[in-house]
C-alpha cells in the first residue's frame, strides 16, 4: 500500500500478482474494478512486493525488476521498468535514504539474492555488500529473505535478518552513507 499523487495504490493481491490497483482521485475508500495497471506479467519478473514513493515518482518492485510510475492521473500515468535483473522479496526491506554526499534521496533494500543495495532512480542498481561479503548475504538464512525487516535513521540503513539456520531475526547489519 502507498499513498501517492493523491491516489491509494493498492498490490498484493494472489489472484493477480502483477495489478496495482489505485484509488479515485482524493478518495482512497474509491474503486473501479478497472482501475488498475498491469505491471507485466509475462516478463518473468516475479509479482509486486514493494510500493514507495520517492525521487521522481512511485516505485515498484517486484522479485527480480523495478519500474517506475509517473504521471499524475489515470489518463497520463506511464509505466517503466527501471530495472531488470534485481528486485527485492521484501517491502519492508525498502527505505529511503538521503545521501549526503550527493544531497539526494536513495532507495535501500536487500536483493532478492541477499545482498544490499542503492538505487539512484536510474536504469543501474549498486551492490553495497559485495565489501562484507564474507558475512553477508553468505550467511543469511534465504528460507527468510522475504522476512528481512529494515528501516532508515540519518544516513543510516539497518536491516535485520536471520542469519543460517536460524528461523527469527538475530543478525542486524547496518550501512553507513557518511
Amino acid at each position: 500500500i502507498e499513498y501517492h499523487v493523491r491516489h491509494l495504490f493498492l498490490a498484493g493481491d494472489d489472484s493477480n500478482p502483477s495489478r496495482l490497483y489505485f484509488s479515485a482521485l482524493d478518495d482512497i475508500t474509491d474503486y473501479t474494478s478497472t482501475d488498475f495497471i498491469r505491471v507485466e506479467t509475462k516478463s518473468g519478473d516475479g509479482v509486486i512486493r514493494g510500493l514507495k514513493t520517492g525521487l521522481d515518482g512511485l516505485y515498484i518492485w517486484k522479485d527480480s525488476s523495478i519500474w517506475r510510475l509517473s504521471g499524475t492521473n489515470r489518463d497520463d500515468f506511464i509505466l517503466e521498468r527501471m530495472v531488470q535483473g534485481i528486485g527485492t522479496l521484501s517491502d519492508a526491506s525498502i527505505a529511503i535514504i538521503n545521501d549526503p554526499r550527493s544531497n539526494q534521496q536513495i532507495f535501500v533494500f536487500t536483493t532478492q539474492n541477499g545482498d544490499v543495495a542503492a538505487y539512484y532512480g536510474g536504469v543501474n542498481v549498486a551492490i553495497l555488500s559485495r565489501k562484507i561479503n564474507a558475512s553477508f548475504p553468505n550467511a543469511v538464512n534465504f528460507n527468510r529473505i522475504d522476512e528481512v525487516r529494515a528501516t532508515a535513521y540519518d544516513f543510516m540503513y539497518m536491516a535485520s535478518v536471520s542469519s543460517s539456520g536460524n528461523a527469527t531475526h538475530n543478525r542486524i547489519y547496518v550501512f553507513d552513507f557518511i
